[in-house]
This record gives C-alpha cells, structure tokens and sequence, in this order.
C-alpha cells in the first residue's frame, strides 16, 4: 500500500463500519498513523469488536494507553502469548506486530528479550521492498540501535543507526533521529569529533524534514549529547540550554531518560547542586523499578554517579558500602578507580586503573579517566615520576582538543594537579582553565608567619631540609621545627599533604620552577 493511501483508507474503513479492515490497516500501518494522525489510530483501536482485537492491538492499546495490556485467558503473561503469535509467514505483519511488542517489552523492563526479538526482526524486516509505506523498517532498526547502546554494545549500536539513517524513509526525520542517536553514542565513548559532525547531520536532517520535524521525544539524545560536548568543555551556558530544552518538553521518563540523569549527576559534583539531582535519581527509580531489573548500560551510569554523589555530600562511609556491595560488572574500572582514590583506598586505585589491567573495548573517555585516576593515585603514594607518566598520557589521548575534556581532568584533586605542571607543562593550560570554569571553594584561612610562607614555597618547590637551611641561613633544626608548625597549621601529616592543603586554602601560588628535589625522599 502507498504510503499517502494509508490514512484515507483506515478512515473508509471506519466509515463503513469494515472493522476486519480496520483491524488489518492498524495492525500493518500502525506506527505511521500514530505519526500521521494520533486520534484516528485511538479511534480505530477503540472501535475493535472483541471477537478481531489480536494480541498485537492490544499491545498497541498499551503504547496508546500504558498499563491496560490484559491478561492472556489462561493467566500466562499477555506479552509472551504475543510473542508466540507473531505471524512467521507474513513479514509485513510480523514487523508491524513485532515494533508494537518491544515497545512494550522496552516499556517492562525486558531488554534482553526486546533485544533478541529485534534481531529476529531484522530477518524478516530484510524481506520487504523498500517502499514508502515501510516506514516500520527504520523504526526497526533504530529500536535495535537503542537496545544495543543499552548493552553496552557501542560499535553494534552505531551499526544499526547508521543502518537508520541512510535507509529510504517516508518519514525524512528518520535520518535526523538516527544521526541524533549515533551523536548519543559517540558522546558517551567520548568522541568529541564524532559527535559534533553527527550532531550536524542531525540538524541538516531536521531542517529538511517538513512537514515531519522530530518530536519532543526523539530529540532527546541530541540534547543529551549536546550537554554532554558542554559539560566536557564546562561550556555551562551551552550546557544549560540543552538541559533546558529537555526539562521544557517535557519527555516521557523512559529508559533513555537515564542518560539525563548521568549527565545531570557528573554536572552536580561541580555545580554544588548534588542534594537535588539526588532526589531526582531516587524519584525515577521508585517510579520506574522495572528498569533495574537487569543491568543496562544507563542505570549503570546512574547508580556509579549516585555513588559518586554521596561522597561529595560528606556520606563517605554510606558510599563506600554502596561501593562495596556493588558487583564490579554494574561499575567501569575507571569509576570506581576514581571512587576508591575519593574513598581513601589510594592502592586499590592504583591497581584497578593500571593500564595494564583495562578491560576490552575501553572507550577513549574510559581511558583518559582511569589515566587522571592513575596518576592521582601515584602521586597520593608518593610516586611522582609514575604521576607525571600518567598525566603526560592522558593529555596525549586528548590531541589537539584539550579544551574538549576539562571535565576529565577536573575529576583529580586539583592541588595535585597543580602541583604536577613543573614537570608537565601542557598540564597549565587546563589547569589555567579549570580555574576559571570550575574554581575549588576554599577552605577556612589559616595565618602563616613569614618565615613559614618562605618554608612552606620551598617545600612545594622539593627543596630538602638541608637546602631550605643553607637558602635562608638557619640550621636544619630550626627548619625542622618550622615545618613541625606548619604541619600542623595545615592539618598535614606529610610534604605532598601541606603543600595540597595550602593550595586548596590559596597559600601556595603555582609555580613553573623547575623541581630539585623529589617531595616523598625530602620530607
């Protein structure tokens, strides 16, 4: 059937009372009516004698109505009796049937069936011609797209929506959802490139797409991905505009709804505003329990967040329970690396994101991450050269496009950093920036005589005990004693920790001095 044929003919149907027509045009065409002409689907599917509603308009009632799917009559679960019937020898119907029942398998919680039945799907999906009418084909893929990403599974994702966007389409905002999801995905791997130059087809797609502009619902990964290039770039005017414009559409909270949630919780650790986007987490989770029921890749991002939100809330021992009782598949290695080293667990930290130990398919961000936890963790053991290797390695993953992953880098205590740009002097410019998009609150003043500011700039610059004596023309001991002040004005125990506590309190200003002694030998 020609696609322009589709609604005059459901609305005949209608008219003449031909409901075995009408049921056959709702069950074949029912995702193009619904984007064509909402009312008339709900109409038809209301109108449906008992003795011609098949289990695939009862679950399409359920897309139009959530939660009215009835029970099978022989009380086994209604979604499981449409899947068993779904017509084998009709691949038209079959498609049709089948988009209507993993909506509702998505809508459950059922991924992993979801995901099988999309792939059995494309088989018969790959059968049809290319017509207009069989808009469902992209809808399809698009679908297996989604619940690819939800696996973890980015190079198969990017597969299907690519499948997506260059497939023939009644619908031109087929190509601009699919290049919205592709963007989604190469935003979560960390590929800055990539998701601008899909972000851009997206638009261009968009804007050719009248009289059929995506709706509210499928610009949603494009706005996620957008706040996501913001946030790396803690570019918060841009953030805010695509946080915006996903709080006033007004989408359903879904399961992609999850991918809001993780970059609403990655802003709130700098933006302060934790308390918040934590009710936020545990409001869509009581609402929507059914979406941990198995692991997916977006309640993993929620609840590693989550975690990492309550140690900034002062909740450390909760978080570190939390932390615990969380089974190393439901958290990346460079998460819970940074979460250990936040936790006080420095050497776990060092083990857990050495990259001899990443797994496969570490993405880039995945990479640079677990670097900045790597060289944090050295430089807490007082293993400067190891801190330095690290950091001259994550900033080479990042290319030319520093400015492009500040929000990695910010992720490392930051008198650490500083501390560091003597011996990586690339590290300054992110620093220098850091300071302006992300400042460090500082801690209450604390009142350094002269002599112990002079101490204290020689001891961030390395200089040992005896060189500190012979520069300012005092004995060793004096020194000593000086520095046992110092200590404990600071609350520190150690060199790295005065001169990390100085810097957080504005004490000790940066310096691109070279180093002549190594802190951990000197003391």
């Amino acid at each position: 059937m020609n696609a322009e044929r589709i609604v005059p003919e459901l609305r005949t149907a209608l008219a003449r009372g031909d409901h075995p027509a009408v049921a056959d045009v709702v069950e074949r065409h029912w995702l193009y009516v619904l984007r064509t002409d909402p009312p008339l689907l709900g109409q038809a599917i209301a109108l449906l004698p008992p003795e011609l509603t098949r289990p695939p308009h009862h679950l399409i009632r359920e897309i139009l109505h959530p939660r009215t799917l009835p029970e099978a009559a022989d009380g086994s679960d209604p979604v499981v009796h449409a899947l068993a019937s779904l017509p084998s020898d009709d691949p038209e119907l079959e498609v049709a049937s089948g988009l209507a029942l993993l909506q509702t398998l998505r809508r459950q919680g059922r991924f992993q069936q979801a995901h099988a039945l999309a792939i059995r799907l494309v088989g018969s999906a790959s059968q049809l011609p290319a017509t207009e009418a069989n808009s469902h084909v992209s809808s399809l893929f698009l679908a297996a797209g989604d619940l690819s990403l939800l696996r973890a599974d980015f190079a198969e994702a990017e597969r299907w929506f690519e499948a997506a966007y260059r497939r023939p389409s009644p619908f031109p905002n087929h190509a601009a959802d699919a290049a919205g999801r592709m963007a989604l995905a190469c935003a979560l791997r960390g590929e800055t490139a990539r998701t601008e130059g899909w972000l851009q087809r997206a638009q261009t797609a968009d804007a050719a797409a009248e009289p059929w502009p995506l709706r509210a619902a499928e610009r949603l990964p494009q706005h996620c991905a957008r706040a996501m290039l913001a946030l790396d770039r803690l570019d918060w005017a841009t953030y805010h505009r695509a946080d915006d414009l996903i709080e006033t559409e007004r989408i359903d909270q879904d399961e992609i709804w999850t991918y809001v949630l993780h970059h609403r919780s990655l802003a709130a650790a700098v933006r302060g505003n934790q308390r918040a986007v934590l009710e936020e987490v545990v409001d869509y989770r009581n609402r929507n329990p059914q979406y941990w029921d198995e692991p997916t890749l977006g309640t993993l991002l929620v609840d590693t967040i989550e975690t990492a939100l309550l140690l900034t809330v002062g909740r450390r021992q909760a978080a570190l329970q939390r932390l615990d009782a969380t089974h190393p598949s439901r958290m990346h290695p460079a998460s819970r690396a940074h979460l250990l080293l936040a936790g006080g667990r420095v050497e776990e930290a060092a083990a857990l994101s050495d990259p001899e130990r990443w797994p496969p398919g570490t993405t880039r961000r995945q990479q640079v991450l677990m670097l900045v936890a790597h060289a944090g963790a050295q430089y807490r053991m007082g293993r400067r050269g190891a801190a330095v290797a690290a950091m001259r390695q994550a900033l080479n993953l990042t290319g030319n496009r520093r400015e492009a992953w500040l929000y990695n880098f910010s992720t490392m205590d930051r008198a650490a950093l500083a501390d560091l740009v003597p011996d990586v002097t690339d590290l300054e410019h992110v620093l220098e920036a850091l300071e302006e998009l992300a400042p460090v609150p500082l801690q209450a003043a604390v009142s350094l005589t002269p002599r112990e500011t002079l101490v204290l700039q020689h001891l961030a610059r390395g200089l040992s005990v005896q060189q500190i004596s012979e520069l300012l023309f005092v004995s060793a001991s004096t020194v000593k004693n000086q520095r046992k002040s110092l200590y404990r004005k600071l609350g520190a125990s150690s060199r790295a920790t005065a001169v990390h506590a100085a810097t957080q309190m504005g004490l000790l200003r940066r310096s691109r001095g070279s180093r002549r002694g190594s802190g951990a030998e000197a003391g």
